[in-house]
């Protein structure tokens, strides 16, 4: 499901955070104007949405959730002001208040892909992991193409260091994105942990294959030679 009724917000977001100290000049006018709007019309939903998109690209996360609630207070279940205020409330390390945004918000957009994904994932920062691993794995059910989703599961079972199910979902992240030399890399890591030094060997040929410098992955590569080594003198320690 898409979320088109705050969409805008969302490419205000992600273009003023892609800009550099220009853009903090620009946005920081952007502020002002909109203040001086504001005290003209205080309860504008609008005009606070924009703020607080705003002072999220400034990473001013007070001063956002500040405006979201003055959102909320008129409207409270507009879906931009609790999705928002629940990110910067996690960027503040307040995760239980994240966490009652994000459930609210689902409440208001059921099912929301972004709404699903950021709720898992905040439930795993937070070493909630069992609710965390069930969010996610009921959205791979519900989007099984997504890439973005194998590698969030991925990247949370290696934390876990349950390296099998990782490597599994690289995998699926492999079948769906095959040039991509990076997913090769990161699988080739993961066999080298569980000493399976042939698929890891594979896996890094398959990355200079697709262009990675060799030279670039001569620490893994490094790697390999010491495990093989170690198991050959293993082997010939048990043979005596």
């Amino acid at each position: 499901m898409n979320c088109n009724h705050f969409r805008p917000y969302i490419l205000l977001v992600a273009f003023a955070l892609s800009t550099a100290c220009h853009a903090q000049n620009t946005l920081r006018d952007s502020l002002s104007l909109l203040n001086k709007q504001l005290e003209l019309r205080p309860t504008d939903t609008d005009l606070l949405l924009k703020r607080g998109g705003v002072e999220i690209a400034l990473e001013s996360w007070r001063s956002a959730i500040d405006t979201y609630t003055s959102v909320l207070k008129n409207d409270k279940r507009n879906p931009a002001a609790l999705f928002y205020r629940a990110y910067a409330y996690e960027q503040l390390g307040r995760f239980n208040f994240a966490r009652r945004d994000y459930e609210d918000y689902l409440k208001t957009v059921p099912l929301n892909f972004e709404g699903m994904l950021c709720l898992a994932l905040l439930n795993h920062k937070d070493k909630h992991y069992t609710e965390a691993y069930d969010e996610i794995n009921v959205l791979v059910e519900m989007h099984p193409d997504s890439t973005q989703l194998y590698v969030a599961r991925a990247n949370m079972e290696e934390d876990r260091s349950l390296i099998e199910p990782a490597i599994y979902d690289w995998g699926e992240v492999i079948a769906r994105e095959p040039t991509n030399a990076q997913h090769y890399i990161k699988r080739a890591q993961l066999y080298l942990q569980v000493n399976k030094r042939g698929e890891a060997e594979r896996d890094l040929d398959k990355a200079v294959s697709l262009g990675t410098p060799r030279n670039s992955l001569n620490y893994l590569y490094n790697q390999l030679k010491r495990k093989r080594l170690k198991a050959i003198d293993i082997n010939k320690k048990h043979k005596k």
